[in-house]
This record gives C-alpha cells, structure tokens and sequence, in this order.
C-alpha cells in the first residue's frame, strides 16, 4: 500500500492542493482562483472540491493533510484571522 501527503496552499488570489508519496514526490495538483469575494463557505467548499480533486482512489493511504494560509491561525479556534 502506498502513502500518500496532501499540501493545501490557501492563498489570497490562487488556492494550490498537490499529492506526494512517501518519498515526496509530487504526482497530482490542482490550482484555482481564490475567488474570496464569495465568501468563506464558498472558498471552503471549493477547496473541498480541490483536496478531493488530488486524493487519490485509495483514500485509506492518505497520512495527513498540511495547509498554509495567508495569515495567522488562531490555534485555540482554528480560525485564520
């Protein structure tokens, strides 16, 4: 079984998810625009949409996703500010 990493990069104008086997090696990626004007349920359903985009068949191998943001993330709520 392989072992597969998500990175998510939320940007102000693009918003990135890619996925990486085990050895880092990126093999699927997809980008968008951001388009934050719609708001902040929109932009998380669409990157929903992304992650799910990039996932491979085999989802049981996924190890972990990582997301970068364009601000701080409050730890306690997980809310970016």
């Amino acid at each position: 079984m392989n072992e597969y990493i998500i990175g998510v990069d939320l940007g102000g104008t693009q918003m990135r998810a890619a996925c990486f086997d085990g050895a880092l090696n990126m093999f699927s990626r997809v980008a968008e625009p951001t388009l934050a004007y719609q708001g902040p349920d929109r932009v998380i359903e669409r990157l929903l949409d992304l992650i799910a985009r990039v996932i491979p068949e085999d989802s049981t191998s996924v190890l972990g996703i990582g997301v970068s943001a364009p601000g701080p993330i409050n730890p306690r709520s997980g809310v970016i500010l």
